[in-house]
């Protein structure tokens, strides 16, 4: 009734209907270029850098519909509509790509649910794929019937693709059993790194030097790799040093074990060790391990366990030996040893004169002694002494520890532990042949030998009567 009022008043709609596609394509291509930047402000931070392939989608969606618009005004009607067609496809996937930014890195993000990004993009490439197929049957073209009837076509891209198939199924497969996952360090031939994201083609890790490195899957499925968050943080580390073969074990352990407990980042459980792993020449290499559980720190962690082991070791004055090489003359060796001898018997005959029934020999047979006595070293924990065995040689404890363990009944019974001076043997054994001796640490004792109270037994007769209180003691 009233037409110019009617068009003057139609609807959105109406107007939406009737206006060129090209226009609209360009219109909500603009739109999203603006939304992008908006959405992406909103993911969490480490997740703005999404978006990326919409922002290209759109852009190009834009340019093409602009220039469908500049076809259709020149009169090309045909070359403007094709244009228009695939301005139009670029803006559906432009928009399934942003319906994935708004969905995994919006919305799942903040609810906390991390989905892997192959999966995601194996979703959003689907849908995409899709889309197009399904632009491309409203045009006319069959892309399955096309595929399907070309086996040369088909079998030229199954063999350019060959490697790339690989790796996405690599990807799936790393996905699928879990091997590898976000935030895990992992070794690849020399190369250790924190894997940031498994993609299509290749897991992306960050080495300590904060270079990115592209594996590609395949290679992850197929070699070795080393996991170091699996199955749990905790990692051992290894330090291996040298110390002079005079140093004991024990005195290497007591040294440096305690210096290092403390160290931030060694865990207390499993508690650091220390053992010798090798004798070399001159020095024996220790090995001392401890845990960590912050992997991305061990060499940080290493070197203040070094550093405390040098200070440890200054303080203890253990010898880390170099090699050397010494000119010396036959004579100066013997002299040499002559020294090191006499100054070995000084130190044998001081013991004697300190113990009894030794200290009331006269000193001709006191020196006789001494030479003819045997030193043995024992570690903690070693048996030196059974009274089931041959041995009828006296023993005496010039350092160190010495329990006794006597079997009664079937069961084991321990005296208190005996010190320097003590004197032991298997004849004046109290307890019977079930007696041990053994070193409750680090001890030195000497062994005298039956011979040595010949000529006359001056010391069997004057050490029947302490051997047997000593050894009941």
């Amino acid at each position: 009734m009233y037409p110019e009022r009617d068009a003057g008043h139609r609807s959105p709609v109406d107007l939406l209907r009737d206006a060129d596609p090209a226009w609209v394509v360009l219109t909500l291509a603009l739109a999203m270029l603006a939304a992008i930047p908006v959405l992406r402000w909103l993911a969490p931070a480490a997740r703005r850098h999404r978006g990326g392939g919409a922002l290209l989608f759109f852009a190009l969606s834009l340019s093409l519909a602009m220039g469908a618009i500049a076809l259709g005004n020149m009169g090309g009607a045909s070359a403007g509509s094709l244009v228009q067609l695939v301005a139009l496809l670029a803006l559906a996937i432009g928009l399934v790509a942003t319906a994935g930014l708004v969905v995994f890195d919006l919305l799942l993000a903040r609810l906390g649910v991390n989905v892997p990004a192959i999966l995601r993009d194996f979703l959003q490439v689907g849908i995409a794929i899709a889309v197009t197929v399904g632009f491309l049957r409203l045009a006319g073209l069959d892309v399955f019937s096309l595929v399907t009837t070309s086996a040369v076509l088909t079998a030229i891209i199954g063999l350019a693709l060959q490697s790339t198939i690989a790796n996405v199924f690599g990807g799936l497969g790393l996905q699928l059993d879990r091997t590898l996952g976000h935030g895990e360090w992992i070794q690849v031939g020399n190369r250790i790194g924190q894997i940031l994201e498994i993609g299509w083609r290749s897991t992306r890790i960050v080495t300590k030097d904060g270079d990115t490195v592209f594996v590609p899957n395949s290679a992850l499925v197929s070699g070795e790799v080393l996991n170091f968050s699996r199955p749990t943080g905790a990692h051992r580390m290894t330090i291996r040093v040298g110390f002079h073969d005079r140093h004991s074990p024990r005195e290497v352990r007591s040294a440096l074990l305690p210096a290092i407990q403390d160290v931030p980042g060694v865990l207390r459980q499993p508690a650091p060790d220390c053992g010798p792993v090798d004798f070399g020449d001159g020095a024996i290499t220790y090995a001392l391990r401890y845990w960590i559980e912050d992997f991305a720190h061990d060499i940080t962690i290493d070197e203040a366990v070094r550093t405390r082991l040098w200070y440890a070791a200054r303080r203890a004055a253990l010898e880390v030996p170099y090699p050397t090489r010494m000119l010396t003359s036959p004579a100066r060796v013997a002299a040499e040893r002559a020294a090191a001898a006499r100054q070995d018997d000084a130190e044998r005959l001081g013991l004697l004169a300190r113990v009894e029934p030794f200290a009331s020999l006269d000193l001709p047979e006191r020196e006789r002694i001494a030479h003819a006595m045997q030193r043995l070293d024992f570690g903690e924990g070693e048996t030196i002494l059974r009274g089931d065995g041959p041995d009828d040689a006296t023993y005496l404890v010039a350092s160190g520890e010495v329990r006794v363990e006597h079997g009664t009944n079937g069961r084991r019974q321990e005296t208190a532990p005996q010190g320097d001076g003590w004197l032991f043997s298997a004849a004046s054994s109290a307890g019977g042949p079930t007696t041990r001796w053994w070193a409750g640490s680090e001890v030195t004792v000497y062994r005298i030998q039956g011979a040595a109270e010949k000529p006359g037994g001056a010391l069997r007769r004057l050490s029947d009567t302490t051997l047997n209180r000593s050894a009941r003691s």
